[in-house]
């Protein structure tokens, strides 16, 4: 199936400009603010000016520079937590040894409950549980390792990794997190794809029905989605790309773009202290700050009113 590898290969293209831009956009910002941090009481006495020495621009400067230190810290926080929830998820399993299946090796760990899975990023493997291999007939088995060999062969698991990884970090392009979540999706889909092509239909939907199976009864198998169940009996997958979110995505990250090239011209000479942004930040939040205030707790108010008897 290639709609999995196009809609990766379109996340890619989207998160890349998206990246390219803040990189851009953190560029302007260190090559244009003065990196010596002024004293302490020159700061709070830029703090008590209301107004400030600069125009809009320098504060532009600024807010560009702290796009791309959020993005830098959300991607560096994202890293992480996908890297540490991998290391406890494999944890949990008693690794047994290593075994080979249908000419693929193959990690045996002990469970009581049928389970199969592809780990790892730069070197996905295969993990299958005792009681996957004692419960699956052979043609299931083959199945259900053709499922995961293609997870393994596409690196599903790095490609899920960088996507979500784009997603969290480029928090303001929403188009990035609907193709994240479709991409999981479709990437099951293409590996149903082909188990069905090497065992056949019927043999996968039956594999499935056993890892539905929890203490000899029959789950209910909400980890199955109704697509994929409409994919197996041959009927191909249907979904459009949220032309809103897609097209909003764009006019976001060209308004980014045009802003960056347009600051970057206007401030090719010229170089900001960060005593009179700092004024300028200040300023806008002596101003900003008691409306929201005000309105946040007007709203917390409205929420926490009793409700009197009868009330809709």
């Amino acid at each position: 199936m290639t709609s999995a590898r196009r809609l990766y290969l379109l996340h890619l293209g989207l998160g890349s400009v998206g990246a390219a831009a803040v990189l851009g956009a953190t560029i302007v910002a260190l090559t244009r603010i003065e990196p010596d941090l002024p004293p302490a009481n020159a700061m709070l006495a830029a703090c008590r000016g209301i107004l400030p020495t600069e125009p809009g621009l320098g504060l532009l400067v600024l807010a560009l520079g702290i796009l791309g230190l959020a993005v830098i810290t959300l991607a560096a926080r994202s890293l992480s937590r996908q890297l540490r929830r991998q290391r406890r998820f494999l944890r949990r399993w008693a690794r047994l040894n290593a075994i080979e299946v249908n000419g693929r090796e193959l990690v045996l760990v002990r469970s009581t409950t049928p389970e199969a899975f592809c780990a790892g990023f730069l070197r996905p493997r295969i993990y299958l549980s005792t009681a996957a291999l004692e419960r699956l007939t052979d043609a299931e088995l083959r199945a259900v390792i053709a499922h995961e060999t293609h997870h393994q062969r596409s690196h599903d698991p790095l490609r899920v990794l960088l996507a979500t990884v784009a997603a969290e970090a480029l928090f303001f392009l929403p188009a990035l997190r609907v193709l994240n979540e479709r991409y999981r999706e479709l990437a099951e889909l293409a590996a149903d794809e082909a188990a069905s092509k090497a065992e056949g239909a019927p043999v996968l939907a039956s594999a499935l029905l056993t890892f539905g199976e929890r203490d000899g009864q029959t789950a209910p198998v909400v980890g199955i989605a109704a697509e994929r169940v409409d994919h197996l009996l041959g009927n191909p997958p249907r979904w459009r790309l949220p032309l809103s979110t897609f097209t909003g995505s764009l006019i976001i990250l060209s308004s980014l773009l045009i802003v960056i090239v347009t600051a970057g011209d206007q401030v090719a000479t010229d170089s900001f202290s960060l005593v009179p942004l700092v004024a300028e930040v200040c300023m806008i939040a002596m101003f900003a700050l008691p409306p929201v205030i005000g309105v946040r707790l007007l709203f917390r108010w409205r929420g926490q009113r009793p409700r009197l008897y009868g009330q809709v």
